[in-house]
């Protein structure tokens, strides 16, 4: 799409910014241990009763949550106050937003 500054896009595909940049490193920190959990449960981890029966499992759901929250933190960040235009980035802030729903429907919905 060309601008009247040139041909540079108005949606750029790669962050443009440092929240933007950090955004996605913890999408990507998020998405690796996501990974390393599923073969964590592929060769045989199991949970238990209670959260820490299994503290591999568990410091990877941790870490998993810490990082899509953090991730769509810092994309929320870079969109609204560093005036951000990545599509990447907003795709991430709408990970993080996904994740802060689940992780509040654990804390305040209906005990299992």
């Amino acid at each position: 799409m060309t601008t009247r500054h040139g041909t540079h896009s108005v949606h750029p595909n790669g962050p443009t910014t440092r929240p933007g940049q950090l955004s996605l490193i913890l999408l990507g920190v998020a998405a690796a241990s996501l990974v390393a959990m599923m073969a964590a449960a592929a060769s045989g981890q199991t949970g238990g009763e209670t959260f820490s029966d299994n503290w591999l499992l568990a410091t990877l759901g941790l870490v998993i949550a810490a990082g899509a929250l953090g991730a769509g933190i810092a994309a929320s960040y870079a969109i609204f106050r560093r005036g951000e235009r990545a599509v990447l980035v907003e795709i991430t802030a709408l990970f993080g937003l996904l994740a802060t729903i689940f992780i509040v429907g654990e804390f305040f919905g209906p005990s299992h």
